[in-house]
């Protein structure tokens, strides 16, 4: 129903300040990476709007100060998709380099018109190349596996459709139920056992390649050509490889590994679907979950305070089931208090709505609080930071997989100061090395940081002494464990 004009409503708070969309280059851009160039030094781009840049500079390589004004040249391949002039209105550390926001002070950038040079310059890079030179950088052996997978998976198509065909037809004069299942399974049980093969062989050919910027690009391009499309007609594979929600891992399909029901149309559409919630990454989800809860558990039985609620707070939140199960199935005996952070706002709303009844049940004793913010906010807003301490549970499962380590480290430092004394930090990370890569990264585009046990040592460096590391039961991610000294 149309609304009123004198019912409609703007943005609220700083939203009410309009903002041109801002770009991910490396969303946007796939093929041919723009980039800027300043007095014949040249910088990457990380973002992008119509007024302005983000640029990342290497170590050293900036000799500029926030109110510089600077004559640039957006390059596209070979080719000047603008040139104009800008200030410089943001400078910080990166790493060892830094972040420059740069703002236009003259013209626009045209996005629309970007994007179609930039299809031009990929087709012209395509047709210069040649794809039998993309092609001949795939190592045959990898050509081979992949040509295996599809033969194996429309086969198996093939015959479970037919089964799918014959069952819609049967007659009660026909066998029971029961045959069609025995047979299902038994076609599964072949099919995994054959997938799970293809699976080692390629963790095996990829491993002592990561290193080969160039083949690895081409393996990547190649696997999501020629394999990846016989897999998104499954939901879990789609979401994963498409990412609707803009990040890897949201939490629809958080929801699809702690269900782990199958979905779709057919026997073998919901055979897929099984697949991821079968790879050992989705089933340390519901692992890591668990020995989550135990410690809210635990450091609820524990803490002993008079005049305040035990405080737990969950950075990187998603669908918080932790925190559902722990109230569904435990009764806290003094308030607590659960602050869930996240920057997806939908994922907040479907654990808001999830933890509710339990928390309606308990009534007052519990109070459970969404803030709508990502851990860059956190690192740069000072108030919010203040706005978190006198934790006695902090924890952040998921998140740590896409940080790299310098933001990871610093993380750490402003979570461990937001720790009540006595209190417990919790990081948890995917464990390296791993023989998970190969499903995630080149079928489904999933790039993920693994950390080696002295990797996560590394996080924790400078920050305190008593700490553990160990694996969830599945083995496949680390939980870093900080106790803070009473």
């Amino acid at each position: 129903m149309a609304r009123a004009y004198e019912e409609l409503s703007g943005g609220m708070g700083r939203k009410i300040l309009f903002r041109p969309e801002r770009y991910h280059a490396g969303s946007l851009f796939r093929d041919v990476k723009p980039i800027i160039e300043i007095e014949q030094d040249t910088y990457v781009v990380r973002d992008l709007s119509m007024s302005g840049f983000l640029l990342v500079a290497p170590e050293g390589g900036h000799r500029f100060a926030r109110g510089d004004k600077v004559e640039f040249r957006l390059l596209l391949g070979e080719s000047v998709a603008h040139e104009g002039s800008a200030t410089v209105i943001r400078m910080e550390p990166h790493g060892s380099g830094a972040k420059i926001g740069l703002q236009l002070t003259d013209g626009f950038i045209n996005i629309p018109a970007l994007l179609s040079l930039h299809e031009g310059c990929a087709l012209e890079q395509l047709v210069e190349e040649g794809i039998q030179a993309e092609i001949d950088l795939v190592p045959g052996e990898y050509r081979q596996l992949c040509s295996e997978a599809v033969f194996l998976l429309r086969r198996t198509k093939e015959i479970l459709d037919r089964n799918d065909k014959r069952e819609k037809n049967r007659t009660s004069m026909l066998p029971g139920e029961e045959v069609t299942d025995l047979f299902e399974a038994r076609c599964e049980k072949h099919f995994l056992a054959s997938w799970d093969a293809i699976r080692a062989r390629g963790n095996a050919i990829v491993q002592p390649l990561m290193s080969n910027t160039p083949v690895i690009k081409a393996i990547k391009k190649f696997t999501e050509t020629v394999l990846t499309p016989e897999l998104t007609i499954a939901p879990s594979y789609k979401r994963a490889y498409e990412k609707p929600l803009g990040y890897p891992g949201d939490f629809e399909l958080m929801k699809y590994f702690y269900s782990g029901k199958r979905h779709g149309d057919t026997t073998y559409v919901r055979l897929l679907h099984h697949l991821v919630n079968i790879h050992p990454f989705s089933m340390s989800v519901p692992s890591r979950m668990r020995e989550v809860k135990e410690a809210i558990r635990q450091t609820v039985a524990t803490t002993k305070v008079k005049d305040r609620p035990v405080r737990i707070a969950n950075l990187g939140a998603g669908p918080a089931r932790e925190v559902r199960e722990y109230l569904r199935t435990c009764k806290p005996e003094q308030p607590v208090h659960f602050s869930l952070i996240d920057q997806d706002e939908k994922a907040l709303a479907y654990a808001y709505s999830q933890a509710l009844p339990y928390k309606m049940a308990a009534g007052d004793h519990v109070v459970v609080e969404c803030k709508f913010a990502s851990f860059g906010q956190l690192l740069k807003n000072p108030e919010l930071l203040k706005e978190m301490a006198g934790q006695d549970l902090v924890y952040s499962a998921g998140l740590f997989d896409y940080l790299p380590t310098g933001i990871a480290q610093n993380l750490v430092r402003a979570l461990y100061s937001c720790l009540n004394p006595g209190g417990t930090l919790i990081v948890g990370n995917l464990k390296a090395p791993t023989d998970g890569i190969w499903s995630a990264e080149f079928v489904c585009d999933w790039s993920m940081i693994y950390r080696t046990k002295e990797d996560m040592e590394e996080l924790v460096a400078g920050v305190s002494s008593d700490y553990d590391v160990r694996p969830e039961p599945t083995g496949y991610t680390y939980l870093l464990s900080i106790k803070k000294p009473q």
